[in-house]
């Protein structure tokens, strides 16, 4: 079976970003590409084993994207615990 996979593209308003460090950018990009209809259902496992990070690590990237503004973040409870996350990247950064 032949790879067909040829490469990622980031957009230059992420690669110049100085507010955001290099794996802000690459889980930013990878959030950007599994969102359909704007929205991304990903796990933390997912991305983890993805870019090669714990996912502790995973955890703090995704909330300092939330704190400097280029994600939104939807929790689906069923009591207290979190049944569904959905991450919401934003179409321009703050």
């Amino acid at each position: 079976m032949e790879n067909t996979f040829k490469g990622v593209w980031i957009p230059s308003q992420i690669w110049r970003d100085k507010n955001l460090s290099l794996q802000e950018k690459c889980l930013l990009v990878e959030i950007n590409s599994l969102s359909k209809d704007s929205t991304c259902y990903a796990t933390n496992a997912h991305f983890a084993e993805f870019i090669g990070l714990n996912i502790t690590r995973i955890s703090q990237i995704i909330s300092s994207l939330k704190m400097k503004g280029y994600i939104n973040i939807l929790l689906d409870y069923c009591g207290k615990q979190v049944v569904k996350r959905t991450l919401i990247p934003r179409n321009t950064p703050p």
